[in-house]
């Protein structure tokens, strides 16, 4: 007699060591996805025409049911069909298990797996990425365009501001020399580089938008 589980989308078929030996029965496993129909209660003869090719079955003689002899060592009660695709169908004899128990849980578990499988096909199909056209190139030199005016606008800022800073640190550092003072020529070379600097910072400037 045997144990069928199912779990994770698995169908388990467990035998004891005595089917094993004596019986030849193995224990199998597969996917839930590959079961294509269960029955709690198969048709004696389909039953009868499965044990007839396994003689092992038939080693403790034979039991008078609805009229047919079966194998003593099969109950047709507790037997489960279980239709596999691609191969003939599995009759298995549970042990301790209601067919009709098992047969609703590998249905439940056949839905389960259908359904998920019917929401991962409806997923739409992730976009793959644009390819950069000529708007997206305008857009991206206008945007360059717009940051290049900024920053030579704030440049042309600066060296307003250095020029006129420099300018006025000359005409200072001039009347504090002319009166003596020393710090008036310190004055005069600040003022003097200011007005320098301002005036390359407008240059590059010019030059940058010529």
């Amino acid at each position: 007699m045997a144990k069928v589980l199912v779990e994770d989308g698995w169908l388990d078929v467990r035998v004891s060591w005595i089917e094993r030996f004596l019986l030849s029965e193995k224990p199998r496993r597969l996917r839930v996805s590959s079961v294509q129909w269960v029955n709690p209660h198969p048709e004696l003869l389909d039953m009868l025409l499965h044990w007839t090719d396994l003689r092992g079955v038939w080693l403790a003689g034979a039991t008078t049911h609805e009229g047919y002899l079966v194998p003593s060592t099969r109950n047709p009660y507790s037997t489960l069909a279980i239709q596999v695709e691609g191969e003939r169908c599995w009759y298995v004899e549970l042990d301790d298990q209601e067919p009709v128990e098992v047969a609703a849980q590998i249905e439940r578990a056949r839905s389960a797996v259908a359904r998920a499988q019917a929401a991962i096909e409806a997923q739409p199909a992730s976009t793959p990425p644009r390819a950069p056209g000529p708007e997206d190139w305008n857009k991206s030199a206008a945007q360059r365009h717009h940051m290049r005016l900024s920053e030579d606008r704030d440049l042309s800022r600066v060296g307003g501001w250095l020029v006129a800073a420099g300018v006025f640190g000359m005409l200072t550092g001039t009347l504090i020399a002319a009166a003596g003072l020393l710090p008036g020529l310190l004055a005069v070379g600040v003022g003097l580089a200011c007005a320098l600097i301002g005036g390359l910072t407008l240059g590059l400037v010019a030059h940058h938008q010529g």
